[in-house]
Formats: structure tokens, sequence, C-alpha cells
């Protein structure tokens, strides 16, 4: 994978790029606004890496006026990259999108990956504010729609078939239309931090797996913020209504229809919400298994989970007589003794006598975003 180098601090001429590309001389332009698309037109000049094109930030921040060109010689086996010079979490790449779209279209940007970026600035054109698609991942970015577009109607992150969201923070919700994330078959949203505050859905899946992501919800969707579509798999997740006397204003978490089958959701807790699980089906095929699953003051459980429409339904607890967090109220969402080993364990069905005892419940491995970025947010 060939390298390159920018410096997003140097001053210099609106629309001029200058420097080589590497390390000593890296490319620079007009304090890093438009530079990333001055760049990509120089690396297809020079052609594309066979194993794709990592552009490496040295120092400051890029700014777009207008949406990239998208090129289809980067894809899943060449792939473009960008991230910044150091990797540990303490160099983080600040991206102003400018109310555009960061391609020009909606069309499919494959192998696009971005590590440490703290995308912000999200208008309204287009399906999705950040419209990567198959194969594209975003590893310990921030999506920040404090800055966004009065009146947000774009989603802000599109990357089904393949697709990564690793660590992420998804902060200050803006939309009145939209999703946070639409993904697809294959995909996987792991250990992210989620804002939700607009009544309608949050997150599409389909066939992708939703695991140990905390969803701090104000206002979302009355039937659920994740719709799984079908072929999900949701475990170890924590779901928190920021308003505890009235959990029914913070929405539902999980909401399957008749139409979407064969999801499994394992071991996820659910706080202050109007309703964890919706389920509309009377099919045994909407959930192969529900097990694990423990909740606190929920206003409504009238569609929850039973054996008329889940085939395997084992250990849930939807009444605990208290928090099973730390201090949810003041950002603490680490598990408490309600939830640690007391979930649902496979082992216990296929191993009988060798098991390491039950799961614990909820968001456990959430952190995955290095300490350096924990101190910062």
């Amino acid at each position: 994978m060939a390298e390159y180098y920018i410096d997003a601090s140097v001053a210099g001429t609106a629309g001029v790029l200058n420097g080589s590309g590497t390390i000593g001389d890296p490319w620079t332009q007009n304090s890093g606004i438009d530079l990333l698309e001055a760049v990509r037109a120089a690396i297809l000049a020079i052609g594309v890496g066979v194993a794709g094109d990592t552009v490496i930030v040295l120092d400051g921040g890029l700014t777009n006026t207008t949406p990239m060109t998208f090129d289809s010689q980067w894809f899943l086996n060449a792939p473009f990259v960008l991230r910044p010079y150091v990797m540990d979490g303490t160099q983080r790449i600040d991206f102003d999108l400018g109310f555009e779209q960061l391609f020009a279209t909606d069309v499919v940007q494959q192998g696009h990956n971005y590590y440490f970026t703290d995308f912000h600035g999200f208008g309204s054109t287009g399906n999705y504010s950040i419209n990567g698609s198959g194969w594209s991942g975003y590893y310990f970015c921030t999506f920040d729609s404090a800055d966004a577009d009065s009146g947000q109607t774009a989603g802000i992150l599109n990357c089904p078939s393949g697709g990564h969201v690793v660590g992420c923070r998804f902060l200050n919700d803006a939309r009145t239309a939209g999703l946070v994330i639409s993904t697809n078959s294959g995909s996987m949203i792991r250990g992210n931090y989620f804002e939700l505050s607009y009544a309608n859905y949050a997150i599409y899946t389909y066939g992708s797996q939703l695991s140990n992501n905390i969803f701090r919800c104000d206002g979302t969707s009355t039937l659920g913020a994740i719709l799984p579509i079908q072929g999900g798999q949701f475990y170890n997740n924590t779901f928190y209504g920021v308003d505890a006397v009235s959990p029914v204003n913070n929405g539902g978490a999980f909401y399957i229809p008749s139409s979407y089958e064969h999801n499994v959701c394992i071991n996820n807790y659910f706080e202050n919400m109007r309703r964890s699980m919706y389920i509309t089906s009377s099919e045994q095929q909407s959930l192969a298994i529900f097990a694990g699953n423990y909740e606190y003051n929920t206003f409504d459980s009238s569609s929850y989970p039973d054996s008329t429409n889940t085939t395997f339904i084992t250990n849930n607890d939807n009444n605990l007589p208290r928090s099973g967090l730390v201090d949810p109220a003041n950002g603490d969402y680490r598990p408490n003794d309600l939830l640690i080993a007391k979930g649902f364990n496979l082992e216990n069905y296929y191993l009988q006598g060798v098991t390491t005892g039950r799961k614990t419940i909820g968001a456990i491995e959430s952190n995955l975003i290095p300490k350096r970025i924990r101190e910062i947010y």
C-alpha cells in the first residue's frame, strides 16, 4: 500500500497543491481547505497503488467547501485510507464537511477507511452526509452534529455490505430526517457510543452485528431506535433513557415487525425505555434466540417476547428492582452486581461441564476507544 503525507496546518493559496507527498515534503494547500480532494487527484495522476493508498495527516485539520469526487479505482482490494501520523489516539483529524456530502453523489464508495477522524459540519443534501458503502470502515472516529446545518435532513453514515463502525462516538443528534447509520449484510457496529434524540429510527442493520454499544436515548422512535430488518446479531448493548421519571418520552430500543425475521438478541440491557423489544408478529421466525436480556423501569412490556413468537427464550428479566448500571445519569454505564455474570451463556448448552460462567449483561466492552480519547470526550 502506497503512503502519502499531508500537512493541513500549512497556509497557502486556495486551489494550489504544494509539496511532493513525502514525509519530508508533505502536500499542503490553504490550511487544509479542499486539501484532500486535491490529494486524491494527485494520487490518481500518479496511479492508484496495487494494494491501495494511505494518506497520513502530519498536522492540522481538513475542510471541504464542495464534495469530493468519487473514483472507482479505489475499492475493496485497493482501499483508500485516511489516518493520523500518530495512531494511539493522541492525534485527531478534524474534518469539517462544510454542510456538504463527503462525496458528490450517493454512489458506492467501496473500501474507504478512516481512523481517528472527527467529522462535523453535516448538511442536508443527498441521502447521507458520509456516503461510503461496501467494505468501508470508521475506526475511533466521532460524528458530532453540534454545528450541523439547521434542520439536518440527511442521514449521517451509510456503510452497508461489510462495513465497520468500531469505537466511534455519535454526539449531539440534530437530525430532523434520515438515519444515524445504515448498514447491510456482513457489517459490524461495535463498541460505539450514541446520543439519539430524533423521534424516528436511528439504525438499520440488516444481517449485521450490533454489539457492545451504548445508546443514550432522548426521544427516539416510539417503536424502536434499531430496526434490525433480518438476520441480525444483537448482544451486550446498553440502552439508557434520559428521562427516568417518564420513560415513555425516551422511545423504544428494538423494533421487529412481522416482515423481518431470523434475529438473535442476547445479553442486552434496557433502562428507562418506552419499550425494550417491540415485536408485532406471532410468527416464531422474528427472533430465533432471546436470552439474557434484562431491563429496569420500562414503560411498556406488553410486546415483550414470549414463547408464542420466539423459539428459544430463557434467562430474561424485565423487572429488575433497581438500576443495573453504576451511575448512568452521570455517564458511568458500567454494569453493576445485577448484571455482572448474570447473562446467558451459550457454552452451557453445547459443552456440558466445561464453562467459564455466565456472561455479563450490557455493554461490557463498549470503551474500545483508546484511553486518550476517553479523556478528551
